[in-house]
This record gives C-alpha cells, sequence and structure tokens, in this order.
C-alpha cells in the first residue's frame, strides 16, 4: 500500500488549497459532523485530535483552524511531505507521523480520532483491526469519526467496476462497506450513528465529474455538495461512522 499511495500523493497536484478548504468548510459533510459535534464538546479548542490514515490531513486541518492540538498519521512519506506543506500555509504546526498504523504507540490518547477513506483498504484481520484502533486511542467519552464509501452507493460502484475493467483505478484494495458491516464491527463504542454524503453529489461525482477527467482529462467544477436528500444516509458515497466511547 506505501508504494500506492507513495505514486498517488507524488502524481496528483495540489494548487487551490484554500479553495479546497473553504469548500470542505462549507460541505453538508462538515455541517453534519459539526452539529453531531456539538453535542459532546462546546468548542474545539485545545482538543486532541488525531488522524490515521491522513493523507494531507484536510478534515483535521478545520479542528486546527479551531485551535485543535493536531496529530496527523500515514505510512506514506509523501502523504507527510503534502500535509506539512498544506498546513504551513494556514500557519499550523500539526504533529507528523510517518509510520504504519499497526505498530503505532496506544499509550497516548485522544479527544477526537478521524478517518476518511482509510478502512476499505483492509481486509481479513485487519479489517476488524484498524477499527479497535481508533477505539483504543479514544479517551473516555472521546469521539471516532470513520468515513468509508457505501457498498450501496450504486453511481460509486458503476465507476469503480469500470475503472477497474479499463485499468485506470489507482487507490489499490478497496472494499466498500455495508451499514451492517460497520455496526456489527462498532459494538464496543456507548453511543453509535452513521449519516451520509450527499447522494445527489454522488450521481455528479462519479457518473459525470471522474469520467469527464477520464476520457477528456479535464476536471469540472465540484457541484451539489451542500444538497441534501432523504437518500443520503442509505445511498450517500460516504458512509461516516460517529462513535462515543
Amino acid at each position: 500500500m506505501p508504494t500506492v499511495w507513495d505514486k498517488y500523493w507524488k502524481e496528483t497536484k495540489f494548487d487551490k488549497d484554500y479553495e479546497e478548504i473553504q469548500k470542505l468548510s462549507e460541505s453538508l459533510v462538515w455541517k453534519k459532523l459539526n452539529k453531531e459535534l456539538k453535542k459532546h464538546f462546546k468548542n474545539y479548542e485545545k482538543l486532541d485530535v488525531i488522524e490515521l490514515g491522513s493523507g494531507r490531513g484536510t478534515t483535521s486541518l478545520l479542528f486546527g483552524i479551531n485551535e485543535s492540538n493536531i496529530t496527523l498519521v500515514d505510512e506514506s512519506k509523501e502523504a507527510i511531505k503534502e500535509a506539512k506543506i498544506l498546513y504551513s500555509k494556514f500557519k499550523i504546526n500539526p504533529k507528523l507521523i510517518n509510520k504504519n498504523l499497526f505498530e503505532l504507540d496506544k499509550k497516548k490518547k485522544y479527544d477526537i480520532v478521524i478517518s476518511f477513506g482509510l478502512a476499505e483498504h483492509f481486509e481479513g484481520k485487519k479489517r476488524k483491526e484498524i477499527w479497535d484502533i481508533h477505539y483504543n486511542l479514544l479517551k473516555k467519552k472521546g469521539i471516532a469519526i470513520i468515513s468509508v464509501p457505501n457498498k450501496r452507493c450504486y453511481p460509486y460502484m458503476i465507476y469503480k467496476k469500470l475503472a477497474e475493467l479499463f485499468n485506470k483505478w489507482k487507490y489499490g484494495l478497496e472494499i466498500p462497506y455495508s451499514r451492517k458491516e460497520i455496526f456489527n464491527l462498532t459494538k464496543d463504542f456507548e453511543k453509535r450513528k452513521i449519516i451520509g454524503s450527499s447522494f445527489i453529489n454522488s450521481i455528479y461525482h462519479f457518473l459525470y465529474k471522474k469520467i469527464i477527467q477520464v476520457l477528456f482529462r479535464k476536471t469540472p467544477k465540484d457541484r451539489f455538495l451542500k444538497t441534501k436528500s432523504f437518500l443520503d444516509n442509505y445511498f450517500g458515497y460516504a458512509l461516516i461512522f460517529i462513535g462515543k466511547k
């Protein structure tokens, strides 16, 4: 996996960081997360936040902007390098750990443990272990936020199958989740909830934007990031687990 992700982070260009973070802060996903987290924390100041398989750590950056203490963990040296560049633009100094997650020291505990697009890259015993790592890193009453692709998001599944068929898939092993599997893996949590990303955006992103990128090497603008529907929690691309220890 490090080889796949080193290649990904090295080849991907990032030239609109401020715009990307602004869009993320205004997105439906962040608004839903913010609403849920406000039930547990008055504000984010001085909270200890760790992001696993962080990549550039864009979600954690929103906590950093709100004065949380940020730790980013990724096995890819290129990802850590890109995270350092991104955070420097916002004058935030996260703790950066270039390490295999399964070798991470579990002694330090955190208020919030995050991963976006991590747990789906494991199978067998490690598929359960990666969820346990999130739980074990939490302080008592801490919150885990784990976002994974939804196997019932049909636009995503269609795109994934086509990308694999035409050798355009660049994310290595990726096994999406069902809501049932997530609940089966998270029985230790005191409270559990799953929210979904925008289903309308999923249609646009996978059945239009991604195809245009592959066929014409153009990148259409992001749209429908704020668009809600009653289908989000069941058919949106991301299933976002929120669990309290």
